[in-house]
């Protein structure tokens, strides 16, 4: 009876370690707030790198590997007693320009934030600090190795003269914002894992100044960034986003669709949950689509002009091997000119984020590309009549 009794405290006390020793304690989340609020300010890192390539699958009809008549239901239930997000395991780390002054409008800048290299954490909301005034937008990456270790950069991806690209090695897409959108707060049990052995060392800050002449004038400095809300404790469900765009131009007085569409080739399913368009002046309509058996369904459709934001997905859906990704930018132009795809507000963007999560290994292709010679009717049958009209509102 004695033996027993000792094995029993001896199991509780294992059970005991094994749940202190996967959480943080005060005096670790205290010291890790510190080390994440630290500015990476090293110098010296000279090497003339050309920013993130864009890959994209060339294949558009791949047999399913799924059962083609499932329905799109979400098979991971919530785990209701799940109360590891309170107040105890979560922090609010800044990621902001230290007081960055542009001397000149379309600057992109980059700073970065060093995670912690001894265990991952979870990224579970996004809280912007910025205007629409100042920044034009800001995009977080993440990054196994930044694009420079200098405290700030100059990092256009398609500037003439850069100091280095957003990420030298694994850039991810993390969080995008423009035209004063609000916080951003994660489904329960769903996090964007980084540091530890993710391949994600550093967080990178990119902000977009704008048409921001006024203020260059007045010798401004900037501090936009993002309050990141963080918490140590594992997340059932890993985030990402993925990324569908198009290159091209837009002819003076003309409507043009800029358009992409990739295969899905993961065994992997998605579960998407969230997503957001941006386009610049000329922008219309941005939509997003799933095509399985030559059906389309619609993934998100928004005006461009609205507030930025990450809009949830309302219905159930999910990605699966063999599924086709697509998305239309629809484009007006009423001026004489030419307008072309580039960095600068004159430019123009055609970019559609889906956000999702999974329950098991992130895919390794986390955006779809196209050119402008690239179009839906030459690969697919029932396209969506309603795919450049603006999504009706709720009220009408």
């Amino acid at each position: 009876m004695a033996k027993k009794t000792i094995c029993t405290l001896f199991l509780l006390l294992a059970v005991v370690f094994v749940h202190q020793s996967n959480c943080l304690t005060q005096s670790q989340i205290n010291y890790l707030k510190q080390k994440l609020n630290e500015r990476y300010n090293q110098v010296g890192y000279s090497e003339n790198n050309i920013g993130f390539e864009y890959s994209a699958s060339d294949t558009f009809e791949s047999d399913s590997k799924q059962d083609k008549q499932e329905e799109d239901t979400n098979e991971i239930q919530e785990d209701d007693d799940d109360d590891d997000d309170n107040d105890v395991h979560v922090i609010n780390v800044d990621i902001r320009m230290p007081n960055v002054q542009p001397t000149h409008e379309n600057e992109y800048f980059c700073h970065a934030l060093e995670m912690p290299i001894d265990r991952s954490v979870f990224i579970i909301g996004y809280d912007p600090q910025a205007e629409m005034g100042t920044a034009h937008h800001m995009l977080l990456y993440g990054c196994s190795k930044p694009g420079s270790r200098n405290n700030t950069w100059n990092c256009g991806e398609m500037a003439s003269s850069n100091d280095g690209p957003v990420c030298d090695e694994g850039s991810k897409i993390l969080y995008a914002w423009a035209m004063d959108a609000p916080s951003l707060e994660l489904p329960k049990d769903v996090g964007f894992e980084v540091g530890g052995d993710t391949g994600i060392n550093q967080l990178v800050l990119q902000v977009h100044y704008g048409e921001i002449g006024d203020k260059i004038k007045e010798h401004f400095i900037d501090d936009s960034g993002i309050t990141l809300k963080i918490t140590d404790q594992p997340k059932r469900l890993s985030a990402a986003v993925y990324l569908l765009g198009s290159e091209g131009r837009v002819p003076g007085h003309s409507t043009v669709h800029m358009e992409s569409a990739c295969s899905y080739e993961h065994s992997q399913v998605l579960y998407p949950f969230a997503f957001r368009v941006h386009t610049h002046k000329l922008g219309k309509v941005v939509s997003a689509y799933r095509i399985r058996n030559q059906q389309w369904t619609e993934i998100g459709r928004q005006d461009p002009h609205k507030p930025e934001m990450f809009y949830p997905i309302e219905k159930n859906m999910t990605i699966k091997y063999g599924d086709i990704l697509a998305a239309r930018c629809t484009m007006v132009n009423d001026m004489d000119k030419t307008v072309f795809t580039g960095a600068t507000s004159d430019d123009e963007m055609c970019n559609f984020y889906m956000m999702y999560y999974t329950s098991g290994t992130l895919p390794d292709i986390d955006n779809c590309f196209r050119g402008e010679k690239f179009h839906w009717k030459k690969y697919f049958k029932n396209i969506p009549s309603d795919a450049s009209n603006l999504p009706k509102s709720k009220e009408e």
